[in-house]
């Protein structure tokens, strides 16, 4: 069995969103590139796909051997009253959309209004305004099968307190948190958030990487830490790498694979700080007809 499929080491697109923006690479390339690295799949942003086209995403993944597990679609849950129909209806329509694919998680976040206005509105209006955007979200997640899966996304969404009462409001499966290791104030609110969730309520991570020391481990977050903790609780699920360095999008994923494969597997897999770019441009560009 590979390490990937017991791992479940994924990507979100949005690793690869100059090269996809640019036309440098397709879908399908990056399909070729992941079966290669044996991963487990992949998360969509929004923008790299259109409604029409994902059910033969979802086929072309699999043939791969891919699995497309979550949908990225944009939005602020802590919606005000001129923008919260809107925005229920776009969430709506994604839930539709990964239901009718079988892919389990659309990725959601909930920011809340800039601090200085919170003096203003108030974090208890605004725990309200969460509610009733989030309510008729969860009871369509429900009756579709997939999970609403709130990112840690700066603001409320990293606010352990805040999070907690979201969680509590709604006990559901249908709602969980999407866990970027990345998007938090500080150390002690980083962990204190993985704590509160790790044992039930964690969909899936988002292993965001920003820059590697010469060895190959994330410049300033904790890896090793991280698969250790989750190993405690006995978590099986995936970790979504979502690179946002200034390396090149293929230099940086090659690197942040390195490094989950060496974290979760470190006595079978020696880490590599310098994986072979050209090998993997050669295999995204390979004729395949």
């Amino acid at each position: 069995m590979s390490l990937a499929k017991i791992a479940k080491i994924g990507l979100a697109t949005y690793s690869f969103r100059h090269e996809l923006k640019k036309g440098t690479l397709s879908l399908k390339e990056i399909f070729r590139v992941l079966k290669h690295l044996e991963m487990y799949g992949l998360g969509l942003h929004h923008s790299h796909f259109e409604d029409k086209n994902l059910p033969s995403i979802v086929e072309e993944a699999k043939s791969y051997d891919l699995t497309i597990y979550g949908l990225g679609p944009s939005g602020d849950l802590i919606a005000t009253a001129d923008k919260q129909e809107k925005i229920i209806n776009n969430y709506k329509r994604y839930i539709d959309l990964a239901g009718d694919n079988g892919i389990p998680y659309v990725r959601a976040f909930m920011m809340g209004h800039v601090y200085l206005l919170n003096r203003l509105i108030g974090r208890k209006k605004q725990f309200q305004m969460a509610v009733e955007t989030i309510r008729p979200l969860v009871k369509s997640a429900e009756e579709r099968n997939v999970s609403l899966s709130i990112e840690s996304h700066w603001k409320f969404s990293s606010d352990i307190p805040f999070m907690k009462q979201i969680l509590d409001q709604f006990p559901s499966k249908a709602l969980g948190w999407l866990y970027d290791f990345g998007n938090y104030y500080s150390e002690e609110d980083r962990w204190a958030a993985l704590d509160l969730i790790k044992e039930k309520r964690l969909n899936y991570v988002h292993a965001k990487i920003y820059a590697f020391n010469k060895i190959g481990f994330e410049s300033k977050l904790d890896y090793m830490k991280l698969v250790k903790e989750l190993k405690k609780a006995d978590y099986a699920g995936i970790y979504s790498i979502e690179f946002e360095g200034k390396l090149p999008d293929m230099e940086g994923v090659a690197k942040s694979y390195e490094l989950l494969k060496h974290c979760m597997y470190k006595d079978a897999h020696h880490l590599n700080p310098n994986p072979n770019i050209k090998t993997l441009w050669e295999i995204a560009k390979k004729n395949q007809e």
